[in-house]
């Protein structure tokens, strides 16, 4: 069994559980037990947890996969006309018959979101816009949201465009109708849809009409990060111009984090990304700290953090109200 886990079809190492404890709110020691329980092969749930917290958890853990998922790069996708057509019913049948042909992906999209061409004007890289002459009832508009996911299911190729429709449409849809629109009403909708749906439209009311040519997860990665928007298209245009993965963009977004966009700035080589990227990795400590609510968690990071109680696990220092102290460790 392989040890590697993967977050939304993104790699996932131990040094990112604090970038991932901020993205879903959830308590760097839940984060870190159950993605050790994940990959030791244990039935993880939520139980454990109650309220908001599990809800959160629910969500986090409906995004992990042992296997990756690859999406087609948003730039596949641009300028998109329809000039074929698909059989549908064969391609549910036997979606090994999909060729990697875009228009025959943008006529399979148009066809299995039936009837999405009816109620919707849909332009490059999966921007739908209301047709204002022929807006969709409440129930047709639930389904146009079901039958993108019925898309999704057909092939990978289509993720990463059918997930800034997804944004797209979603957003149109909420405009119009208000709070008579509730994604939670679509039949059946898991912890995973529901979390997809809310991130899809979340990342496309970010970027909308400012796409980088990157694919959604690249966009994801920077919206969730807790640094400036300023700095987000700062990492995001480096990784257009030197061609960096998601899983890069999420971990330069940990690093402007802690060090500034300093670091960022001159970056124009995958090799230099690769070199920071590892040797943040290298610096990092693992640190237990204890705050003035006596609530105690254990994180990873290069700076020190602020902390009543500051444990350095390398070190084996502790430090209270600054005054430091040695640990002794036993053998």
């Amino acid at each position: 069994m392989t040890n590697t886990v993967y977050l939304d079809g993104i790699p996932l190492e131990d040094d990112e559980i604090g970038a991932v404890s901020e993205e879903y709110a959830i308590p760097y020691d839940v984060v870190a037990e159950l993605l050790a329980q994940y990959r030791s092969g244990k039935e993880i749930n939520s139980n454990a947890y109650s309220g908001v917290v599990k809800n959160r958890v629910n969500g986090f853990i409906s995004m992990l996969s042992r296997e990756v998922t690859n999406g087609l790069e948003a730039e596949a996708f641009a300028n998109l006309e329809v000039v074929s057509k698909v059989d549908v019913a064969a391609v549910l049948s036997d979606p090994e018959q999909i060729d990697d042909k875009k228009q025959d992906i943008a006529a399979l999209m148009q066809i299995v979101t039936d009837p999405i061409s009816e109620h919707f004007v849909i332009r490059e890289g999966g921007q739908a816009t209301l047709r204002m002459d022929n807006p969709p009832s409440l129930e047709q508009a639930y389904k146009v949201i079901d039958r993108i996911f019925v898309a999704r299911d057909v092939t990978e190729k289509i993720d990463d465009y059918s997930t800034w429709l997804l944004g797209s449409i979603t957003s149109e849809l909420e405009n119009h109708f208000g709070n008579q629109f509730d994604v939670s009403q679509v039949i059946e909708v898991s912890d995973k849809a529901y979390n997809t749906i809310v991130t899809a439209v979340s990342v496309f009311k970010e970027y909308n009409g400012r796409k980088f040519n990157l694919s959604f997860s690249h966009h994801k990665e920077a919206f969730y990060s807790k640094i400036e928007k300023a700095d987000k298209d700062l990492i995001l245009k480096k990784a257009e111009e030197i061609g960096l993965s998601a899983k890069n963009v999420r971990s330069l977004a940990s690093i402007c984090k802690k060090l500034g966009n300093s670091v960022i700035v001159d970056l124009t080589s995958k090799d230099q990304v690769d070199d920071l990227i590892a040797a943040c990795k290298d610096a990092s400590v693992d640190y237990v700290t204890c705050d003035e609510n006596n609530l105690w968690k254990r994180t990873k990071s290069m700076t020190e953090p602020t902390a009543a109680i500051v444990i350095n696990l390398k070190t084996n220092v502790i430090k209270i109200d600054g005054k430091e102290q040695k640990l002794k460790v036993k053998d």
